[in-house]
């Protein structure tokens, strides 16, 4: 990539050049990251070659934290839950659940994880305006809806982080008090992520 002097297009009249190259994270391994010694690069760890194991993950873990940053450790978990989710690693899945919840009130500091819960809100909400969900509707309902879709989205992302997009999805689609107030009740004792993305999809099915 160049740049050219402004107003000039002639390719001898080009100011700067700029030489990216690409790289591929599956083909690189945690030790060659690690050599970086570039923090920001940390939370991407679990992309490598075995990324995902849990030594790796509680060393990313380790450093992230001790770096002070609220966002970094939290932006660590994203990537690690979506990664395994990607590959079918459910008890790795459930480990990492496990592990999330000694964090919980850490990852409240961050602003990423308010992003993340609004973001589920969000998705509701426009979804919602979408498809006419508030149409006819009262006021007071329309409130005591957004409050039971933020109730939803507050248990999935404080229990169940890597099932935010379903539940965002799933919620947005359901305009009636009963049905939420039934996902919440369902969804509070859950024991599991296996066990709450099961509610949520059996309340997808449910219409």
């Amino acid at each position: 990539m160049h740049w050219t002097v402004p107003g000039e297009d002639d390719e001898d009249d080009k100011a700067l050049d700029f030489y990216f190259k690409s790289v591929e994270m599956r083909d690189k391994t945690p030790e060659e990251i690690l050599r970086l010694d570039h923090l920001e690069l940390l939370p991407l760890l679990p992309a490598t070659q075995g990324g995902t194991s849990r030594e790796v993950i509680e060393l990313m873990m380790k450093r992230l934290q001790a770096s002070g940053d609220t966002d970094l450790p939290y932006y660590g978990y994203l990537v690690s839950g979506r990664i395994m989710k990607f590959l079918g690693q459910q008890d790795e899945l459930l480990w990492l659940q496990e592990r999330y919840k000694t964090m919980d009130e850490k990852f409240r500091s961050s602003p990423v994880y308010q992003w993340t819960l609004d973001e589920g809100i969000a998705i509701g909400e426009e979804r919602g305006k979408a498809e006419g969900i508030a149409l006819g509707k009262s006021q007071t309902q329309a409130q005591t809806l957004a409050q039971m879709r933020k109730r939803v989205m507050e248990i999935v992302v404080e229990r169940f982080l890597s099932l935010a997009g379903l539940a965002g999805e799933i919620i947005a689609m359901i305009n009636n008090p009963d049905p939420l107030l039934d996902l919440i009740v369902k969804l509070a004792p859950a024991q599991s992520t296996k066990e709450a993305e099961q509610i949520l999809l059996q309340a997808q099915a449910a219409g």
